[in-house]
């Protein structure tokens, strides 16, 4: 190659390396480095590759997920424990259960009812629907009565009662639990009553009223010597709470 005239500035020079990774402007002084791969660990989406890493900078610090946090189980498991708790008796009672007798009285009134109203119904949509409609009509009550005969002897197990010094204690439900404390000395009438089906059981039941209408219990399916021995510990802690003694 000949030499330019005197004074001409010299011609450029081509890059030593002419790979991407080497191109003009990397690799000197002053110049960004070229981008790196990402890291292991790396968070897309929160300021590049190796976000929150040792040694890098610019970025702000990641959130930190182990902060003090109560896992869901955990907190469910606390959650039914406190409901739980809730529909307990006072420390050192025992719920005294009803008679299992309760649960058979309760499937039979099952029974004759889904007797009554498969006959009913079955003859009513056969007479304005056809047969079509009367065998629905029979699946659909067969059906609610295996439910209701199955989900009788949770409701039955729920049921329960004590004695304490001052109050009387019921709970009873499943789907919707309920806890009553009625005190002695607002208890006007104890009433023990039995239809001819729970007299063939030997069950009964005792309702409490006191001074509000709205605030009587209700406790069947207790054995009949239950009931009278109740009734009767019941109206004499009424009467002893009502003159004050």
């Amino acid at each position: 190659m000949s030499a330019g005239p005197p004074g001409a500035p010299p011609p450029p020079q081509p890059p030593s390396d002419p790979s991407p990774a080497a191109g003009a402007g990397y690799g000197h002084a002053g110049q960004p480095a070229p981008p790196q791969p990402p890291q292991p660990g790396a968070q897309p989406g929160y300021g590049g590759p190796g976000y929150g890493a040792q040694g890098q900078s610019g970025y702000p610090a990641p959130y930190n997920a182990q902060g003090p946090q109560v896992s869901g189980g955990h907190a469910t498991a606390s959650g039914h424990a406190a409901v739980a708790g809730a529909f307990q008796p006072p420390q050192g009672t025992a719920w005294a259960r009803v008679s299992s007798r309760l649960t058979w009285y309760r499937r039979v009134q099952v029974l004759i009812s889904a007797v009554l109203l498969m006959v009913a119904g079955a003859f009513l949509a056969t007479r304005s629907l056809g047969t079509a409609g009367g065998v629905v009509v029979l699946v659909v009550v067969l059906a609610g009565a295996i439910v209701a005969w199955l989900l009788v002897e949770f409701n039955c197990r729920s049921w329960g009662y004590a004695e304490q010094a001052d109050e009387f204690l019921m709970t009873h439900g499943v789907l919707v639990r309920r806890f009553l404390m009625v005190p002695y000395g607002r208890m006007q009438l104890v009433d023990v009553n039995s239809n001819v089906l729970q007299q063939w059981f030997g069950i009964a039941t005792v309702r409490l009223y006191t001074a509000a209408a709205t605030t009587d219990a209700r406790l069947p399916g207790i054995t009949v010597a239950e009931a009278e021995r109740l009734r009767d510990r019941l109206v004499a802690k009424s009467e002893a709470r009502s003159m004050g003694l």
